[in-house]
């Protein structure tokens, strides 16, 4: 329907009040990249400053932050409008990682016009990369009660969604699940059908802990398996006598726990809901499966209980059989210890003794910022402060280009080809990064665009990305959810 209504608005041309409508439609329905598609057609100059800080803000949350940046910085904010700009403002550099800068904005807004929509909406999802969960859920609770008709948009839903997964609030979100089906039941049958799916699977998990830690002990770990791929941290959990399954421990997974083999499906006997579609860093197309539900993953010496996630079947015969975030477990301080090749899980206060023990190891302490990922501040070059993100599940040390560009750094052109056989040119640059006082230096690290790979609803992208082969070999990684840090070894 979007397209034919993208044909229709180019050949003729509608009333500007219904051309308003339109686009405020397509950005309650979290459309925003058609609605950048559609300003990128148009003269910029030409556009009024409210849709150019439609355009802007639309730009920011499709990953495209270091342009919508340029385009802000030439706006002076005036009159009526001014709250829309700091708004505008904070969506900007909250897709960029600047938190500080995305904050101070979005306070502006909110001074000037509580009410803001836009602001509100940027300041919950601001709560939730500075991990403050429960403020997120409660402005964003307060605001639906005082605008009652937006429970209607799709936007609305999707950032429901992420307050309450962030707050492991299972009741409500099958409560929310259920709502959104009730509102569309007589507009789309299949989605309809997936949403009651969904809330079924909530419904029969109220009340449980999610990714929850069982142990007998204060401290457990598990041996990390050896691989001939030496970029990955995986673990192996007994299927049968003769089978082991492989799992990926994998920081970059933004669903927590997703299967892949069909027989670790079966054997762990999952409860199934709607449909969904995921993308993954190493395959080139989307790829379709379900949401899923397990009851507990067995070690012997622990237990995971209550995983959510997806089921995707896997798009090779050589993936991995599954993929659990370690970062989902809240209720110890989780270690990979890539040296000692050792996956710790400890109670807070045996993690504290622990790091009492000085052993000669350097300690660095890193901010933890997100609610599903891994981003904390560092230093480039030693000239320029940003955001990075660890993902076990990467390969080592890669950069955003827009932010190399940023930094002028000197760009090398490379290919490589997808899983698909497609295509896909980056580059490659030298880069000094310091993380805290680790210092890490690369003459050649990738340089690429993360085209993909952008956090939906924020447009937050890292300007690096640090893989396991930073940390592997030589440090010792752990994740700290009590005092939101995340603590490097050496």
């Amino acid at each position: 329907m979007v397209i034919v209504w993208f044909a229709f608005l180019f050949i003729w041309p509608l009333p500007q009040s219904a051309l308003e409508t339109d686009l405020k439609k397509l950005y309650w329905d979290s459309s925003f990249k058609e609605i950048v598609n559609h300003f990128d057609k148009k003269n910029y100059p030409t556009l009024s400053l409210d849709d150019k800080l439609l355009y802007i803000e639309c730009l920011a949350r499709t990953g495209e932050g270091y342009a919508a940046l340029k385009k802000l910085e030439k706006i002076v904010p005036e009159g009526p409008l001014e709250k829309d700009f700091y708004a505008c403002c904070g969506w900007v550099y909250l897709s960029r990682g600047e938190f500080q800068k995305a904050e101070h904005f979005i306070n502006r807004s909110l001074e000037l016009d509580n009410h803001s929509q836009s602001g509100v909406l940027a300041k919950v999802m601001l709560f939730l990369y500075l991990k403050q969960f429960f403020k997120s859920e409660i402005l964003f609770e307060d605001w639906l009660a005082k605008n009652p008709v937006f429970i209607q948009s799709f936007q609305t839903f999707l950032v429901g969604v992420e307050v309450y997964n962030a707050t492991r609030k299972v009741k409500k979100l099958y409560n929310w699940y259920s709502k959104r089906a009730k509102l569309i039941k007589n507009e789309d049958k299949l989605t309809y059908d997936n949403l009651k799916a969904s809330s079924r699977l909530y419904k029969g998990i109220r009340g449980k802990q999610l990714f929850e830690i069982v142990t007998e002990s204060d401290s457990v770990e598990y041996p990390l398996a050896e691989s001939s791929d030496c970029r990955f941290y995986f673990i192996f959990f007994q299927l049968k006598k003769n089978r082991n399954s492989k799992i990926l421990l994998d920081t970059g997974n933004a669903t927590g726990w997703m299967v892949h083999d069909r027989e670790l499906y079966d054997y762990l006997d999952m409860k199934k809901g709607g449909r969904t579609v995921a993308v993954i860093g190493s395959e080139a197309d989307v790829l379709d499966g379900y949401r899923i539900y397990t009851e507990s993953l067995d070690f012997g010496s622990f237990q995971f209980r209550h995983l959510t996630g997806f089921y995707i079947p896997k798009p090779r015969s050589d993936f991995f059989d599954a993929n659990l975030n370690p970062l989902f477990i809240r209720n110890r301080v989780v270690t990979l210890d890539g040296p000692g090749k050792r996956f710790i899980m400890r109670t807070k206060r045996a993690f504290d003794r622990y790091l009492l023990k000085k052993d000669g190891r350097k300690v660095v302490k890193l901010r933890w910022y997100g609610y599903e990922q891994a981003f904390i501040p560092l230093e480039i070059n030693g000239v320029k402060k940003g955001l990075g993100i660890i993902e076990t599940g990467a390969e080592d040390i890669a950069v955003l280009l827009d932010f190399a560009r940023l930094l002028q750094l000197p760009l090398k052109p490379k290919v490589k080809y997808l899983s698909n056989g497609s295509v896909y040119r980056f580059f490659k640059a030298p880069v000094t990064i310091y993380l805290g006082s680790l210092k890490l230096n690369r003459s050649a690290a990738d340089v690429w665009s993360f085209d993909r790979f952008y956090r939906r609803l924020s447009g937050l992208k890292a300007g690096v990305v640090l893989g396991p082969g930073v940390f592997k070999d030589t440090c010792v990684l752990s994740f700290d959810p009590f005092a939101q840090e995340i603590v490097v070894e050496w």
